[in-house]
């Protein structure tokens, strides 16, 4: 797939990149790591200007009006029906289905493990990306 050939590409950079440093200087692979440095910053600023906040982060915090334009922005989807989407999803979070928003990490991660269906899940997940690493998958 394209996913993994461009992480085989990547890789072969790397290699690429170590064969041309000098091996008798042990901080030689610092260059490495600068040279990605401005495409990270790139990468960084083009999401931060063209992301949007999470529409759902925004309603339940009372933020209706943006969480209506970051659905508009992010789905293209129609004031009308923006609006309704963000009243189903603060209706569904009022009815205990989104969770209690201030509760804090570790009775988040209690609940997460607690809850026989998040267990059932999180234990397939686990599983599946044991699995992949086990078979040399990336």
């Amino acid at each position: 797939s394209l996913k993994e050939a461009v992480i085989v590409l990547g890789i072969v950079a790397g290699y690429a990149a170590g064969a041309l440093t000098n091996p008798s200087d042990p901080s030689a692979w610092r260059g490495i790591f600068e040279a990605a440095l401005p495409v990270e910053l790139a990468m960084f600023g083009l999401v931060s200007v063209l992301l949007t906040e999470s529409p759902r982060w925004l309603a339940l915090r009372g933020r209706k009006e943006e969480a209506v334009d970051a659905l508009t922005k992010s789905q293209n989807m129609g004031t009308e029906a923006a609006e309704k989407e963000v009243e189903e999803m603060i209706k569904f979070s009022n009815e205990g289905g989104g969770g209690n928003v201030d509760m804090g990490f570790f009775e988040r991660c209690e609940a997460l493990l607690t809850d026989a269906t998040n267990r059932k899940a999180l234990t397939i997940g686990v599983g599946l990306v044991l699995l992949q690493q086990l078979s040399g998958q990336p």
